[in-house]
């Protein structure tokens, strides 16, 4: 396929295309690019009819790499299987390309022939605003004691046995006017959550006291995910950040 344009568009967003899911079985695949794949974008495997987020990333293909290998479940296949390809932190002017892809998925082991998608469409079938706006920067991150580390679907595991304060995993997002939530993050906590605060540091959404929806002006956004290192350095705790907006 060939990938380009994109200028405008926020990190995170993207386009997604669905799979036809009788050609899967539980199992491994390998989702993989005939090329590196661009600095400004990934490519992924998501299990969902229709919205693509961090929840339901199976596995992608950073900037820079040919391949990943995918877990996919029986309930993987029975929520529907899309591919997406999606902006990696951009900002308002990288652009989505040009280049392009040579998308293949196929069982761990096994060499299967390049498909062309069903739909072919520029928006392959998704709404545009109906995707995860976190994208983690590059992982293993280490600050204050706390190991921040990629977990495989979209988590992020931050682990210490001596941390203190409250470190953060955080990325910078340019986001649009509208209602937006944390409120599908997954194993949100009072020890590790995600945190949203603006371009004055004053906090707008915050998973940790149950702030998970707020209506936000166009702007620009730190979303962190925060370890509360104050009162236990110890930590071993997962989530899977999630920063949708409402419809």
């Amino acid at each position: 396929m060939n990938l380009s344009g994109g200028d405008g568009l926020k990190g995170g967003r993207g386009v997604g295309w669905p799979l036809d899911a009788t050609k899967f079985t539980p199992g491994y695949y390998t989702l993989s690019l005939t090329e590196p794949a661009g600095s400004t974008y990934y490519v992924g495997l998501f299990a969902s009819s229709g919205t693509l987020n961090g929840g339901n990333r199976l596995g992608y293909i950073q900037p820079g790499e040919k391949s990943v290998r995918v877990s996919v479940t029986a309930a993987h296949i029975a929520a529907g299987l899309r591919l997406g390809i999606l902006l990696y932190q951009a900002g308002p002017t990288d652009p989505f390309g040009p280049d392009t892809l040579y998308v293949m998925i196929q069982p761990a082991g096994q060499a299967t022939a390049w498909e062309r998608p069903d739909d072919t469409s520029a928006g392959g079938g998704i709404d545009f605003a109906d995707v995860n706006y976190w994208n983690p920067p590059p992982l293993p991150k280490h600050t204050s004691g706390v190991t921040f580390s990629d977990a495989g679907g979209g988590s992020i595991r931050a682990t210490a046995t001596s941390g203190v304060g409250w470190p953060s995993l955080s990325v910078t997002v340019e986001l649009e006017a509208g209602t937006y939530t944390i409120a599908r993050t997954i194993g949100n906590s009072s020890r590790l959550y995600v945190i949203v605060t603006d371009s004055l540091n004053k906090t707008m959404l915050h998973g940790g006291n149950g702030t998970t929806t707020a209506t936000l002006p166009t702007g620009t956004y730190t979303v962190s995910v925060r370890a509360n290192m104050s009162v236990d350095g110890s930590i071993d705790q997962t989530i899977t950040p999630v920063l949708g907006k409402e419809p």
